[in-house]
């Protein structure tokens, strides 16, 4: 997606504040040198997008069998974690 020229200038202006830069190409993006060479026509720039992760815990009850899922350890004796799974995403 074309960029307005405040939109790059935002971009650039972050970089100068030390924010980490990705370059883009087809929805693909990759981490920017610390320095980029500005190349609007041929890539898209970001600031880089802080991935947010959530770890999911997966219990079995020993006396029913049923499974939950948690978002916290659960200390509760009749439950055993049989599965973890760190899931990232970007906002």
């Amino acid at each position: 997606m074309a960029k307005t020229t405040q939109e790059k200038i935002a971009v650039m202006q972050a970089c100068v504040d030390g924010k980490e830069i990705q370059l883009g190409m087809n929805d693909v993006w990759v981490d920017a040198v610390s320095n980029p060479r500005w190349n609007w026509a041929d890539y898209d720039y970001r600031v880089k997008v802080e991935k947010k992760s959530q770890t999911i815990f997966i219990y079995r009850n020993k006396r029913l069998g049923h499974l939950s899922l948690g978002t916290a350890i659960n200390t509760n004796p009749d439950y055993k974690l049989v599965h973890t799974q760190t899931i990232e995403w970007e906002e």
